[in-house]
Parts: C-alpha cells; structure tokens; sequence
C-alpha cells in the first residue's frame, strides 16, 4: 500500500465493502497490535499514525494535544482536554476509527497518581471497549461487550466500529498489568473503574479473572462488590468461562451473601442452559 492509498474512502468501502483494508496499515486492530511499549511508555505521539483515522469531526491530528492536556497539572486544563477528546472520539456514542489509538495512553495517564482525572479516563477506555447498547436494557445486553460479527456498524465517516471496538479491547489485552494494578487503588472510584475496563478485554481473560477474584475477596465497599461480580460474570460471558460463570451463579443465588453480592442480571449463555435468557 503506497502513501497515497492511506487515507480511508468511504466510496471504495460502499463499493467493495470495509474488508478491503482488512490487515492493512488502515485496519486499526493492525496498528494496536504493532504500536511498540517504549511509544506507549513515553508518550512518543509523534510515532503513532494519527493522520490515518478520524474522529466526528475529521482529522485526527489534534488527538494528541488533547491527551496531552488531560496530563495537565491543571485540574481546569485537564478537564478540558477530556472533554474535547470524549467528544471527539467518542461522539454521542459512536466511535471514531483513531479511538483505540488513545487507549494505551489513557491506561497510563489513569495510571499516574498525580493525575486529576483518573476515573474518567478509564470510564473513557471501557467505553470504547464495548459495543453500543443503544438502549438495550436486557439481561443478556448488559453483559455483551462486542457485537456479533454479523452485526455490522460503522462510525460517521464510514468506517468500522466492530473493528474499532476490538482494537480498544485488544490494547487493554496488551496493557492488562496497568488496570490489574489500579484494583489495589486507594481511591475505590479508580478501583472501580479498573475493574470495568478490565472486563472488556480480549484476552488474558483467565489472568483478569483471577486478578477480581483476588479483589473481591478483599473488598469492603458494597458498591464496588457489586461491581466485580457484574465483571467477572462479564468476563465469563465473552470467554465462556463456566468455572467464573458458576461463581456469579453461586453467589446470587446464595442467601447469606449480603445484598449488594446478590444483585445482578442473570449472565448470557457461556456453558449451561439456564443462562439462557426466556
């Protein structure tokens, strides 16, 4: 593909479909997969390919200001710097294509003690980690993080959020160790918030497991009890883990958990007929 071709024509897509730019450097999941640590690690925005992708309101060459702003010192200018990069990459629900690029970035800026807005930021990241619910209150919805691969849906520019969403799920896969460590967070709202990115991830899903378990065991506040049963029952939703799918089922249906343990949706099919929704 040569430097003309990286740029995203919504009129080849309508014609020949997104799966012209499967694998290529256009495929957002491609360049997640390839982006090194040190350029994670190092903030080096310079090396990631901003200019290919968008957002609702076009280019993607502002991102990184705006991530840069939400590193602030001032709590005002960081909170600027989140609002204008939600509202560009995460417009009314939609993602946009350059979206999965910030999430190695925002795992670190949560990461960062110092950071004034640490909770958003990883709000941020498990949003764009998952499918759009539109509205779908079900039992089964709200435990779905990715759509079905038939369930096509596309940004305002045209391209792929199926893509999108895998590609933000995977580079939580690929920095799991950041949110895994936020679980031991002194602020419960940061842990909290770890523990719901952490379900979206593609992968390491057994390492993830056992990092909520882990925490829960030790957990205090009723809130976020709650919080990690929906996460591991999440979890072994999207990786049909029975073992994780029968501890949720033990635990809402036990009568001396307290209540907080026994509130819940009842988990889609993982490996057993009773998940299924009637």
């Amino acid at each position: 593909m040569t430097s003309e071709d990286l740029v995203f024509d919504f009129e080849r897509v309508r014609v020949h479909g997104v799966e012209v730019y499967e694998g290529t450097e256009l495929d957002v999941r491609v360049v997640i997969a390839g982006m090194p640590r040190d350029v994670k690690d190092g903030f080096a925005y310079d090396r990631v390919p901003w200019g290919r992708f968008s957002h609702a309101y076009g280019s993607s060459e502002d991102v990184p200001g705006y991530l840069e702003r939400l590193r602030s010192a001032d709590p005002g200018v960081a909170r600027h710097g989140l609002s204008l990069l939600a509202g560009s990459v995460f417009h009314q629900g939609t993602k946009g294509s350059v979206a999965p690029l910030t999430v190695p970035f925002l795992l670190r800026i949560a990461a960062d003690p110092a950071g004034h807005e640490r909770v958003n930021a990883l709000g941020l990241v498990a949003a764009l980690a998952r499918r759009d619910d539109w509205g779908d209150g079900s039992r089964t919805g709200l435990l779905r993080v990715a759509d079905a691969d038939d369930e096509v849906r596309v940004d305002t520019k045209g391209y792929s959020q199926n893509w999108s969403v895998r590609a933000a799920r995977d580079a939580i896969a690929a920095d799991t160790h950041i949110p895994i460590a936020l679980l031991d967070d002194p602020d419960p709202r940061v842990r909290e918030a770890a523990a719901y990115v952490l379900a979206a991830s593609s992968g390491r899903a057994r390492e993830i497991s056992a990092a909520l378990h882990g925490r829960f065991r030790v957990e205090e506040v009723p809130r976020l009890r709650a919080g990690l049963i929906l996460a591991i029952a999440q979890l072994a939703g999207e990786h049909r883990h029975e073992d994780a799918a029968s501890f949720t089922r033990a635990c809402w249906s036990d009568p001396a958990r307290p209540p907080e343990v026994r509130v819940g949706p009842v988990p889609p099919a993982v490996a057993d007929s009773r998940w299924q929704e009637h």
